[in-house]
């Protein structure tokens, strides 16, 4: 009976420490702002060791933390803005309790050498390292191997972020992180690495697996890849960002789950991205893979089988969210990586054409399309033919125009009753077209699939008819021969002011000066195709449409 009293009391005894501890400290969040109201703080809570919320340490003058060291738990510590604050000794007793874990916040510490002082702490739930320019590693977080974003002081946002930090070169103390809880059914959680020029590498970071909400890799200038993630992760409802980091050439080892949304942006060394062949599962409804000019491949597994959802009913419309551009060749339009999968064209039918902005040129393919039920009025010959459609908005004439050797007629209605727009089927380009202004047209794109497939990547460009044939023409002014193959010869009665010759796209490929009644183009190193001559004659201009065999 005496041993059963002794162990209630005991117990009674151990559970009131707590709370006799609790009750010399202050009973709401604390904020220090200089140095002699931390110098105060152990004078007004002398026997104060676990503070039940925030201290916030922020003073222009604070450089010494001597008098907070009776403190041994914190939920949530917040060091921000100490010019002169060099080291954290007096925080040397912190450390996590059972089932409890710290929120740390270190920011704009510009003099603040090392973390050394944190050796007693084990578990974080939050760790957000900002703005401390003197800060060269981690050294002091290397005991802590619990994160667990779910314990007290987590917060609705929690994670860890290493911002702004320009003397940081190595991460690696977070390696002894073995169990990373993260759970965003509870919270947001994120990575967020960024803004740190010498850090040059993640290794420390193998342990944060998991689901996060979003991770982001930008600004870091001498990263070289991004080994040190997990190679279990995914990202859900936010970004996986990688963008402006200099020297980053390849993606590492990294893996996972799913990802929703993508943007790999601005990386100028950048040419492996082979990594997401390791992602299980397609990403959602973004994905903008820009200005990376040594990427070339992109047809890797997780890429093709998000771009071939666009096929699905449910997802054609999601289109204009996969922006792939300004990377090297083969992976500088959704097309060119779809035609690297090889796919069948999302726009094999009239039901999925692709939408035309008139003035922006797409980047489109034929390879693997088949040949529709709509039976053009020319060139129908071996035909297997791909749709877009376009409004003619305000307009009255437009320009179809697509690369050499490719057909098109032009079609009005819609796609169970479409009829031919008459003499508006031609190779190459559609020129000077009447059309009824703000209705939709449809564009059936097609190449002899036999004797003069023009099979693989093309551009098509619909236009304003800028450049149209005048209604005059010059007195006695002969072009010939029409088609060549070599020299083009202009003869005229009066004196050629100027020559100048376009491609379809409506680019200037040269331009002279004759001032003289005769003139030699050369045109034998041009590409084959239909070419735009203008020339002009005493204030007038005449354009002539010119076959290059």
């Amino acid at each position: 009976m005496k041993t059963k009293l002794h162990f209630l009391v005991l117990c009674l005894i151990l559970g009131l420490l707590p709370i006799l501890n609790f009750s010399q400290c202050p009973t709401s969040n604390i904020t220090l702002s200089s140095q002699a109201e931390v110098d105060a703080f152990s004078t007004n809570y002398p026997d104060c060791t676990m503070l039940t919320d925030r201290l916030t340490i922020s003073g222009a003058d604070i450089t010494d933390l001597t008098a907070l060291s009776t403190i041994t738990y914190i939920p949530n510590l917040r060091i921000l803005d100490n010019p002169l604050l060099t080291e954290l000794d007096g925080l040397h007793n912190l450390q996590s309790l059972i089932s409890n874990n710290t929120a740390l916040q270190l920011e704009d510490n510009p003099l603040l050498t090392n973390l050394t002082v944190f050796t007693g702490l084990t578990s974080l739930s939050h760790l957000h390292i900002q703005g401390c320019s003197s800060l060269v590693n981690l050294e002091g977080l290397n005991f802590v191997t619990d994160f667990d974003p779910n314990g007290i002081g987590g917060g609705g946002f929690t994670g860890l972020k290493i911002d702004d930090n320009i003397s940081l070169t190595d991460i690696s103390a977070l390696t002894n992180i073995s169990n990373a809880n993260i759970d965003i059914g509870l919270y947001a959680f994120f990575i967020i690495i960024s803004n740190n020029p010498v850090l040059g590498s993640l290794n420390g970071l193998q342990a944060f697996d998991g689901v996060y909400d979003f991770l982001q890799i930008i600004n870091n200038d001498s990263l070289i890849n991004l080994t040190g993630l997990s190679d279990n992760f995914g990202v859900s409802d936010q970004d996986f960002v990688i963008s402006n980091n200099d020297l980053l050439q390849s993606l590492g080892d990294i893996g996972g789950g799913g990802i929703s949304q993508l943007v790999i942006d601005n990386n100028p060394l950048l040419d492996d991205i082979s990594a997401f062949n390791n992602f299980s599962t397609t990403f959602g409804p973004f994905l903008k893979i820009t200005n990376n000019p040594n990427l070339s491949i992109c047809e890797n597994n997780l890429f093709c089988a998000s771009i071939n959802r666009l096929q699905e009913p449910d997802f054609i419309d999601l289109y204009p969210l996969f922006i792939i551009e300004n990377n090297a060749e083969s992976c500088s339009s959704v097309g060119e990586v779809a035609f690297a999968c090889g796919f069948v064209p999302f726009n094999d039918e009239c039901d999925n054409a692709f939408s035309l902005t008139i003035g922006q040129q797409l980047q489109a393919y034929d390879d693997l399309s088949t040949t529709s039920i709509q039976i053009p009025s020319c060139n129908d010959v071996n035909r297997l033919d791909v749709w877009f459609k376009v409004n003619s908005e305000s307009f009255n004439n437009l320009d179809i125009i697509a690369e050499s050797s490719y057909n098109l007629q032009l079609w009005e209605g819609d796609c169970s009753n479409l009829t031919q727009v008459i003499n508006a089927c031609a190779e190459n380009a559609l020129l000077d077209i009447p059309v009824t202004t703000n209705t939709d047209y449809y564009i059936q794109v097609w190449s002899d699939s036999e004797t003069d497939r023009a099979t693989g990547l093309f551009d098509i460009l619909v236009q304003n008819a800028t450049l149209t044939i005048e209604d005059f023409t010059f007195k006695d002014f002969t072009l010939y021969p029409n088609p060549t193959s070599n020299i083009l010869n202009l003869k005229s009665n009066k004196k050629m002011d100027f020559v100048r010759v376009y491609n379809l796209l409506g680019q200037q490929i040269s331009s002279s000066k004759p001032n003289s009644l005769v003139e030699e183009i050369n045109m034998s190193e041009l590409n084959s195709g239909m070419y735009l001559i203008s020339v002009e004659i005493d204030g007038n201009s005449v354009v002539y449409r010119v076959m290059k065999e």
